[in-house]
């Protein structure tokens, strides 16, 4: 198992689009568009990061696009990113309603987490990274995975 101090990515250190987030916020009502600004923070408070979203979630087409511009780290400079990223669904297995997810626009895998990482100028699935990106708990040592599970119980 990897360890903290290697330079992994992590999820929880990552930039994340969840579908069920924009669920839950109104980004997604039966045949309507909407649009909005989703933004981050980092844990002192300051801004991470901004993406303007368009969706559309109509009978023939589900998709949300995805507008942004960001830093090359490796050069410096600004660059801008305006691309769809296509919703599929299957049916439940209780019979109740569908289940949505993303369709990777890298790798064409369903997902429910489209992550920022390692640099990336695309929001992606997390097993199309070339570099693993990792939970949390999995880049823990085996002593330290036990301490971490017993003061997340604790809060």
């Amino acid at each position: 198992m990897p360890y903290r101090k290697q330079g992994i990515a992590t999820t929880e250190n990552s930039l994340r689009i969840s579908i069920s987030y924009l669920f839950k916020v109104g980004y997604f009502k039966e045949n309507k568009e909407a649009s909005g600004i989703l933004s981050w923070s980092d844990n002192f408070g300051n801004d991470s990061g901004k993406i303007v979203i368009n969706t559309c979630f109509k009978d023939s087409e589900k998709w949300i696009r995805l507008i942004y511009s960001l830093t090359d780290n490796r050069t410096g400079e600004k660059v801008n990113r305006d691309y769809k990223v296509y919703i599929t669904s299957i049916e439940s297995n209780l019979g109740k309603g569908k289940i949505y997810y993303f369709v990777c626009p890298v790798s064409g895998i369903r997902c429910r987490f489209l992550y920022q990482a390692y640099g990336s100028h695309y929001f992606k699935c997390r097993t199309a990274y070339r570099n693993r990106l990792y939970y949390y708990g999995q880049s823990l040592s085996k002593y330290s995975y036990a301490n971490e599970r017993f003061f997340r119980l604790e809060k």
